[in-house]
């Protein structure tokens, strides 16, 4: 189970790494030559998918840590009544301590999906913005009037 929990998260790890490498000498990335705009478009799709990877963790985070709750909350009961849900010979063992213990861990899990998933989240679309505005700061209109034509390079920061 150890081995499966840590496989899904080098999976979600690797899966929203939004920024790849950031030195692009001579405009090149991944051995292709981009203009400065395609640069911007891919660092955007990766960050929005940085956002989307973090909405969904801090969704599937929330009914993590309520049901985490629960258990808890039943296993304290159960634990200062003496009473469980067990069989008879597990309930004089047992008196909440399995409900307490795994409500520690599903809680533990759901909250740590939420903060990483609200960190991932807010990243993603603060960093979609700023590229966003980059992206279309540099631009180049052809224009024409009646006495010439030519383009114009207009730059916004």
């Amino acid at each position: 189970m150890k081995t499966l929990f840590i496989l899904l998260l080098a999976l979600i790890s690797a899966s929203s790494m939004a920024q790849g490498p950031t030195d692009f000498g001579n405009d090149s990335i991944y051995g292709k030559n981009l203009s400065q705009a395609k640069m911007y478009q891919l660092r955007i799709d990766n960050y929005k998918s940085m956002k989307n990877t973090g909405l969904i963790l801090l969704v599937a985070g929330i009914p993590c840590t309520l049901t985490g709750i629960a258990f808890l909350i039943v296993g304290i009961r159960n634990e200062n009544n003496g009473t469980s849900n067990l069989s008879t010979y597990w309930a004089s063992y047992d008196k909440g301590y399995n409900q307490k213990t795994a409500g520690y861990a599903i809680g533990g899990v759901g909250v740590g999906m939420m903060v990483s998933g609200l960190v991932l989240h807010v990243v993603g679309v603060r960093k979609t913005k700023e590229y966003q505005l980059k992206r279309d700061g540099l631009k180049i209109h052809p224009y024409t009037n009646l006495k010439s034509t030519g383009l114009t390079l207009t730059y916004r920061f």
